[in-house]
Order: structure tokens, then sequence, then C-alpha cells
């Protein structure tokens, strides 16, 4: 082989080395939040102090991931 072929070579597999890293990190890939937005949640509230009065929702702190 020549010295410019070698060089070409050289050039192409950098060239296709850096397209796919960069590809890689385009996070087209990434599910993201759009698998969770349309996530029913479901809270069950249960008492133990055997008080009778109505659990409202203003009573309740929900957190959603840790915060």
């Amino acid at each position: 082989m020549t010295h410019r072929r070698i060089t070409y070579l050289f050039a192409a597999l950098c060239t296709l080395i850096i397209t796919g890293g960069v590809c890689a990190q385009s996070r087209h890939s990434s599910r993201g939040d759009a698998t969770i937005a349309g996530t029913t949640l479901s809270v069950v509230a249960t008492r133990q102090d055997k008080k009778t009065d109505i659990i409202r929702p203003e009573n309740l702190n929900l957190f959603e991931n840790g915060i």
C-alpha cells in the first residue's frame, strides 16, 4: 500500500469512530421522561391513630424522586 492509501484509510477510520461517538451522545436513543409522562399513580392513605375524620388531599405530602 502506498502512503497516500494508508493515510486515507486512517482518516476514514478516525471519521467513523468520531461519528459513532457523536451519534451515541446525541440523546436520540434515550428514553427520557417520555415513558413516565402518562403514568398513573395510585395512593392509599391509612390512619394508624384510630381517628375517623376524612383524610384530605391537603393533609398529604407526595414526593417524586425523593423531592
